[in-house]
């Protein structure tokens, strides 16, 4: 483990395919002492919430509708559900965020 590893305050799961937004929430979790594991399909996020314990967790909807499986997932985690959780959106899938969100708010 190097001496930055040793200084991780948590992990944050980033859920995206936009090369360019994982790079740029890398550097700013980087600068906060927060590592980030970076996934690009909903099956491997899904993996990695039922194995380990995230700080937050960061979900692109324009990977489309399944995208909230991992919103969901992270609410019935025993482990994960109070991880602030973020959504990514453009105006097209923000409804769809928003649908999801609320869906997830309302599980028990």
């Amino acid at each position: 483990m190097t001496q930055l590893e040793s200084r991780k305050l948590g992990t944050v799961l980033l859920l995206t395919r936009d090369a360019t937004a994982a790079r740029k929430l890398t550097e700013v979790f980087d600068t906060h002492a927060l590592g980030i594991e970076t996934t690009v399909t909903v099956s491997s996020a899904l993996d990695r919430l039922a194995r380990r314990k995230f700080e937050a967790v960061i979900v692109d909807f324009a990977i489309g509708a399944e995208a909230a499986r991992v919103v969901e997932q992270v609410r019935q985690s025993a482990s994960n559900r109070t991880a602030v959780t973020f959504a990514l959106t453009s105006i097209d899938d923000a409804a769809q965020a928003l649908k999801s969100v609320t869906l997830c708010s309302k599980s028990p």
